[in-house]
């Protein structure tokens, strides 16, 4: 397997899903896991055995052992499907770590008077690790192995009480924890069900009172042993919830669209799908987490560890909020006995609980972030092969060659959404856009026949990477090269091609987008700007606002209204326009931090010429989708999270009680936004190597704005948090970490906003993605001309 960007399930990886699927539809009803939940039946016993009898207990196993002899891949997709179904089997306990561990460290006798049994079905494994006081505390390992014969208790073992061998962690003498095998049926082990949260996978207390026992791996090794082991675990365990939370959301969505309240669907109500887009998001980014973790797994990677603790935070959190939320949906139903929101909302909280908890999770995942091992910036650095290792010893030379160094302080001084370089910034960004122009590395996924190099996704990411801090001298020149540029490509004659392209690559012309306007910013089809026929040519009149980068553009993108009489989606002409032609006045916008990243257009009988025109008369709604489509990939690769220097800034922090990595608190939101921003580059790399495949960018897409912005606003508020009284201050002499979060805090309102507002894009998931029905529209069919408007006051 190479590089995580071109991970995916193989075909028969995808037909062992499809054929699973259809298995436990009929094997694993609801009914049979309330028959568990109510005690008639201690596990779907059955429902094992025609598993078996699939090859998907012992999938994992090596043939020579009975098994089927595949993978970690294979075990996830059956984990997931195990999932959906709530299956009440021993899953956890015997695929995930027994078998796993016997496969690992057991010896030759081991295996073959073991995993036989496992893969037939005939034997159940668990392992018995928890020690607690009387108050429910974990405390250190006491029990112990004394010529042969152990002794000691342990709690909480996973279907300990259906179990036949167990493998223990106990001491011998002096050496440190060892692991020791366990005949369960036999004298000197009396158990005792534990009631829990969830009932459908049992826990039991076990007493060991001179029980015969074998030592499995190397003597004092078994924390190390168990480490890895339950670092695998974790991903499969992932998948499983992911599996549930996915199936949960999918009864939410069928009982959003079949009741009725009011006399129409709940699921068309903005309040439901808020909460539907939500728990979708949620597990988009654990999916994403998890897809990484088990490349990770299956790869041998170095950052398996941390890859999978990222994994079982995310798919826990996910799970839980679904299972949660889908009560919330079906409202007084979801708390009924008979109904089933509360089973996934049992194993959720059962799952999530499962391997440790969080907190050890969490202190993996950010002592490995820290190291440079683990974290999100290692998301994409994997090369699949020699070229794109050579692609980036190539970019990385040209960058330490040629890149203004001079400018890197204050480039990454700036706050976000600004660049503070004084009065030649301007200069200053055309002039890197230049170099990277004439040496061949500016706009590198356009196609060679417009300049570009046709670079692959891998490639763009890998120079985005490179290019690091200097990137941000481009982003003026985003809207222009990453959306602007593309429609053109799609719509623009060869000769108008010819003549702007170049210019938009080398950053002599700047471009912007004109789409929005005071009475039409979401409901972009609500547009007024006026496009009346003049002889040859158009005459516009009218208004355009949150334009960004409006007072630096040359050239600009329009949608105006040149149909009054007709569907407002149907009267719509695009244009490409002059910005300095006389009738065009640019005004800069002043915002809430003191920066005018966006400006307001007015056009007072701008004379265009047809030529200028994009698209057929009435065509514009498609020319803007297009444009739409290539602002969703675009907008992956530079959303910022602010992730990155809040890591940096507690690394640095000592608060009262000591380092700020070193506390509880810290370390749970800190992890907690790490999942969001490694999340979000995987999901990002899923995006691109959809598109790699030329599939468009959909309304999916949505996802990485909805989070990141939200996600900026939080870190910023957080970090301000830590610094106490001193978190009001913004003079970068006096304020911690030059005041960026300060910045931040004040940036982050505009990004989720622009572009569509969280609601908006909540609302284009839930719709078109969920499939929940459209809001009730008042303009639905209506001719322009008798829709109703009022110009909000700014």
């Amino acid at each position: 397997m190479s590089g995580f960007f071109g991970f995916e399930f193989s075909e028969e990886q995808d037909l062992l899903r499809e054929s699973l699927r259809r298995f436990l539809a009929d094997a694993c009803p609801s009914s049979l896991v309330r028959e568990t939940l109510e005690g008639r039946q201690a596990f779907g016993a059955a429902l094992w055995s025609g598993l078996a009898q699939m090859g998907c207990i012992g999938a994992a196993i090596p043939e020579q052992y009975g098994g089927s002899g595949l993978g970690p891949v294979e075990i996830c997709v059956i984990a997931e499907e195990l999932g959906r179904v709530l299956a009440p089997i021993p899953s956890l306990s015997t695929i995930y770590l027994f078998a796993e561990i016997v496969k690992a460290v057991g010896n030759d006798e081991q295996k073959a008077l073991l995993l036989p049994d496992i893969a037939r079905g005939q034997a159940i494994g668990t392992l018995a690790a928890i020690e607690m006081d009387p108050k429910g505390r974990k405390v250190p390992t006491a029990s112990e192995v004394r010529a042969g014969k152990l002794y000691g208790r342990k709690h909480l073992v996973p279907d300990g009480m259906i179990a036949d061998h167990a493998i223990v962690v106990a001491r011998e003498g002096e050496r440190d924890e060892s692991l020791f095998l366990v005949d369960l049926h036999q004298d000197g082990v009396v158990r005792r069900a534990l009631s829990t949260i969830d009932p459908t996978r049992g826990h039991a207390r076990i007493e060991f009172d001179g029980a015969a026992t074998s030592p499995i791996g190397a003597a004092g090794n078994g924390s190390a042993i168990i480490s890895e082991a339950m670092a695998r675990a974790a991903v499969f365990v992932s998948f499983e919830q992911i599996g549930g939370g996915e199936q949960a959301l999918v009864s939410a969505c069928d009982y959003a669209r079949q009741r009725f309240a009011f006399g129409r669907p709940i699921g068309s109500f903005q309040a439901v799908k808020i909460l539907l887009a939500d728990m979708h998001v949620s597990l988009a980014i654990a999916r994403a987490n998890a897809l990484r973790a088990i490349w990770a797994l299956a790869d041998m990677a170095g950052e398996a560890e941390w890859a999978a603790a990222r994994a079982h935070l995310s798919a826990s959190a996910a799970f839980g909020h679904v299972a949660a939320d889908t009560i919330q949906v079906h409202g007084g139903t979801g708390f009924m006995w008979d109904s089933d929101p509360h089973l996934f909302y049992r194993r959720a909280e059962a799952l999530g609980q499962s391997l440790g908890g969080a907190r050890r999770w969490e202190r993996i995942l950010i002592e490995g972030r820290r190291s440079g091992a683990g974290g999100s910036e290692a998301v994409s650095v994997n090369e699949g092969n020699a070229a794109e290792s050579e692609f980036r010893a190539s970019a990385r030379a040209w960058v330490a060659a040629n890149a203004p160094w001079h400018l890197r302080e204050a480039i990454e001084r700036s706050p976000v959404g600004a660049l503070d370089l004084g009065p030649d910034a301007l200069a200053a960004q055309k002039a890197w856009q230049q170099r990277k122009h004439d040496a061949g590395w500016a706009c590198l996924g356009w196609p060679t026949t417009y300049g570009g190099r046709g670079a692959t996704p891998m490639e763009r990411i890998i120079w985005h990477q490179e290019e690091g801090c200097f990137a941000r001298l481009s982003n003026l020149f985003h809207n222009g090269q990453g959306m602007c540029a593309p429609t053109l490509m799609d719509f623009a004659s060869d000769e108008q091609k010819a003549e702007l392209l170049p210019r938009i690559s080398s950053g002599q012309d700047v471009w912007c987008q004109l789409f929005s306007e005071p009475a039409a910013g979401s409901d972009l089809a609500g547009l007024r700007t006026r496009a009346d026929r003049d002889g040859d040519g158009w005459m516009i009149n009218g208004q355009k606002i949150w334009t960004s980068g409006g007072q630096y553009a040359d050239w600009g993108l329009l949608i105006a209204r040149s149909d009054f009489d007709v569907a407002k989606h149907k009267g719509l002409t695009a244009f490409f326009i002059d910005m300095r032609a006389p009738g065009v006045e640019v005004r800069p916008i002043r915002q809430m931090n003191d920066h005018s990243g966006f400006a307001e257009v007015f056009f007072h009988d701008l004379r265009i010429p047809d030529t200028q025109r994009l698209g057929g008369i009435g065509d514009g709604w498609n020319v803007a989708l297009t444009t739409l489509s290539h602002e969703r990939l675009a907008i992956g690769l530079e959303m910022p999270t602010g992730f990155d220097d809040l890591l940096d800034y507690c690394g640095a922090l000592e608060l009262e009680t000591g380092s700020a990595v070193a506390d509880r608190h810290v370390i749970s939101r800190l992890a907690r936004f790490e999942c969001q921003a490694a999340g979000l580059e995987n999901f990002m790399l899923g995006s691109l190597a959809r598109f790699a495949k030329g599939e468009l960018p959909g309304p999916e897409n949505s996802i990485i704005k909805l989070v990141a912005g939200k996600m900026m606003q939080d870190i910023a508020g957080f970090a301000i948090e830590l610094q106490g009284e001193a978190g009001i201050l913004t003079g970068t002499d006096e304020c911690a970490f030059g005041g960026r979060f300060q910045g931040m805090l004040l940036r982050a309102p505009a990004t989720r906003i622009e572009g569509g507002s969280d609601q908006i894009l909540r609302n284009i998931l839930a719709e078109h993605v969920l499939g929940m029905p459209p809001d009730m529209r008042a303009d639905k069919n209506l001719p322009f001309s008798a829709i109703p408007a009022q110009s909000p006051s700014r």
